[in-house]
């Protein structure tokens, strides 16, 4: 057990170093390359992003069971992600639109550009957690469910915000379909097809789904775009995980296949830090101290607003956990 700790102690301080190492790449590239070159640099860290991303989204798939007896409690995990997501989208909506300098953001923007400050990147959480020694525990199962959940909802939410700012696009009823075809398969076909599921495999797997996703935005010239969380997610839920009677696929190496999900997690974690836009342009009119405390200020009102899940799952878990919930929920963006 002790040994499993401080495995678990290292792994995130990898973790920590890589995000750290690529943020300080991303600051450099920001400042040292030239304009065609910088572009290029955010095209490839973007794709190399996703594809790590769909690769491990589709391992938490093949993880992912839902127990379909307990449809209700699955409703109030929903509304709490929701929820979780929704009072951080407020909170620093109404900071954008009343505290920024020079009259602070319209309504639109403050709502559009807040709604990327409330839901929980689940690369980062899951990662984390897992590196941490969470796996087995109360807390990784409840995060991993409000986490999808959190991130669907975000996805739903940014269509009628979309429609607010620039109004009715086709494009728009494409996503809603999407979305719902994607449901629908994770709950009808849940872990019934008979798909491979080595590392191999689902590398090609998220590679197929990134070159999808990637085509789609560009054969529509930017104006449909799917990201790859919800694909790649549902492609694992599919997925039937071989089994010792199975004689249609290989049994699955448990350690390389962990070695290989680390080694996508720590690149990936890497990309994260590599994709923050420079520090140095981002703030526009603002200046070092002023855009520091803005940062302090949203982060801080995100964190109250994550906070309600304290007042939940009351009869599942202690104070404390509850507690490291509320702050595992915390992680944005990727």
């Amino acid at each position: 057990m002790a040994s499993e700790s401080g495995g678990g102690k290292q792994q995130l301080l990898v973790y920590t170093g890589m995000l750290v190492l690529g943020l300080t790449i991303s600051q450099l590239s920001a400042g040292h390359l030239t304009a065609g070159a910088y572009a290029l640099y955010g095209r490839v860290v973007g794709v190399l992003t996703m594809f790590a991303l769909s690769f491990l989204m589709v391992n938490v798939g093949h993880e992912f069971v839902i127990e379909r007896s307990k449809l209700g409690n699955y409703a109030q995990d929903y509304l709490v992600a929701m929820s979780a997501a929704g009072l951080p989208w407020i909170f620093v909506a109404l900071w954008l639109h009343f505290a920024l300098p020079n009259s602070g953001l319209a309504w639109g923007s403050a709502l559009l550009m807040a709604r990327f400050a409330a839901p929980t990147s689940a690369g980062i959480l899951f990662n984390m957690l897992e590196a941490a020694g969470f796996k087995e525990t109360w807390l990784f199962r409840k995060a991993q469910i409000l986490a999808i959940f959190d991130d669907l909802d975000t996805i739903l939410l940014m269509i009628p915000l979309k429609m607010y700012l620039v109004g009715f696009k086709w494009e728009l009823s494409f996503d809603a379909v999407f979305v719902t075809l994607c449901l629908g398969l994770a709950w009808q076909k849940l872990h019934k097809i008979r798909l491979q599921s080595s590392w191999r495999w689902t590398m090609l797997y998220a590679g197929i789904i990134t070159a999808c996703c990637e085509g789609l935005c560009n054969f529509t010239s930017g104006r449909i775009h799917i990201e790859v969380l919800l694909p790649a997610f549902v492609m694992g839920c599919m997925t039937r995980i071989c089994e010792p009677k199975d004689d249609w696929c290989e049994l699955l190496d448990e350690k390389r296949e962990e070695a290989a999900k680390s080694l996508v997690s720590t690149f990936f974690m890497l990309l994260v830090g590599m994709s923050m836009p420079s520090l140095f342009t981002a703030a526009g009119h603002l200046t070092a101290g002023q855009m520091v405390f803005h940062v302090t200020v949203v982060s801080l009102l995100m964190i109250l607003g994550k906070m309600m899940l304290l007042f939940c799952y009351r009869k599942e878990a202690n104070l404390r956990t509850r507690l490291a919930l509320s702050l595992g929920m915390c992680p944005r963006g990727e």
